[in-house]
């Protein structure tokens, strides 16, 4: 982790001295993005590990530091970008990025957290150099450090053949996919949506406010429900997605500022609540120690949808004139991926009245 904070603000400096797009790509793209996407997924990971029962609320909070560093940060560089320039700003802003590495040293595995997986293995290893080192102590150190590099190569092997039979693993994906693709069309386009339905351009930046306050409670206090076991959280996830489908398909049809508004906070407190579940899920289903690979196959997969989002807005906005029938598209799609969770809910809610019944029969038992 502290490598992966230095890469952030290393990338950021670097970009105060490119001279060329190419170089900037470079540093900024490759360099600060390793970095940065590092730090989040690690920080997701430590959350859960704190977290068990809360995990949604406390992932929500935690995710609530992007949003509101949009909104400061934002401010911050354009405060230094007009006192000095866009270079030295950026110089600036990657030296108060050097704070992160102290703080990532503050962070520790939790002492009651033990992978199950790496547990067993680890007593069998500890015997196995035991009895090693009585027979030979120096052919052991070169043999260790094979060793370690062999089971970390073995457990990535292991975690994707896992991954590879597993259907909620492909469910996760393409749900999580779907998810983000419409978060990145959504906020590409809905200015330019309510401007063409006859908002004014002022009133339009006002929906930034809504967005970002509706996002918070989509974050914070949706999953809220889940953790309180009112509902379990796939359900949550399929009334979430079904809804925001709903909202989509709905957006054409409104013309007022007002309608326009509440369904835009709608649409972005569901994408909200939708990228939290889809976390918690990740850990719950295929377990937490999978999440970082979990996590890249996601990115490698939403890579080409975001990459052809430009031309499918181009098209919908150049062609057919309006971005109503995208909206639909994208409403139908949320819709049709809840029709494969329904099995996931009704299987869970079968196995969850099957394990109270014997519960009780047995207390029936016990009164009589």
């Amino acid at each position: 982790m502290a490598l992966a904070s230095a890469l952030l603000w290393i990338g950021i400096i670097a970009s105060g001295f490119a001279t060329n797009i190419a170089t900037l790509s470079v540093t900024l793209g490759v360099v600060h993005g390793i970095g940065s996407g590092t730090i989040y997924l690690l920080l997701q990971v430590f959350t859960m590990m704190y977290f068990d029962k809360y995990r949604g609320t406390a992932l929500g909070i935690m995710s609530m530091g992007s949003a509101l560093s949009g909104t400061v940060f934002s401010k911050l560089l354009e405060y230094l970008t007009g006192a000095y320039s866009l270079q030295y700003s950026l110089i600036l802003l990657g030296a108060l990025s050097m704070n992160i590495s102290p703080l990532t040293h503050l962070l520790k595995i939790p002492p009651w957290y033990t992978p199950p997986k790496k547990k067993t293995k680890m007593t069998s290893k500890q015997t196995i150099s035991t009895i090693y080192v009585t027979e030979n102590n120096a052919e052991n150190k070169s043999s260790s450090t094979e060793s370690v590099e062999r089971k970390h190569t073995n457990e990535c092997i292991r975690d994707l053949k896992f991954l590879a039979f597993r259907p909620m693993f492909y469910l996760m994906l393409v749900s999580s996919a779907v998810t983000i693709f419409a978060d990145y069309i959504f906020l590409s386009t809905y200015m330019d949506f309510a401007v063409d339905k006859g908002t004014s351009v002022s009133n339009a930046v006002w929906l930034t406010t809504c967005i970002s306050v509706a996002d918070m409670i989509g974050r914070i206090c949706l999953p809220v429900i889940a953790d309180r076991r009112y509902v379990r959280r796939s359900t949550l996830v399929v009334v979430n997605k079904f809804l925001m489908g709903i909202d989509m398909i709905l957006a054409p049809q409104v013309t007022s500022y007002w309608m326009i508004a509440v369904l835009c906070s709608l649409i972005t407190a569901h994408i909200g609540c939708g990228f939290i579940l889809h976390d918690v899920l990740v850990a719950e289903y295929l377990g937490l120690e999978r999440l970082s690979v979990v996590q890249g196959t996601i990115g490698l997969v939403k890579t080409p949808l975001v990459l052809g989002i430009p031309a499918l807005i181009g098209l919908f906005r150049d062609e057919a004139g309006s971005y109503d029938n995208m909206y639909r598209l994208l409403g139908g799609l949320l819709i049709f991926i809840c029709v494969f969770w329904v099995p996931v809910v009704w299987n869970e809610a079968k196995n969850q009245r099957q394990h109270k019944s014997p519960q009780n029969n047995g207390s029936l038992t016990t009164e009589s």
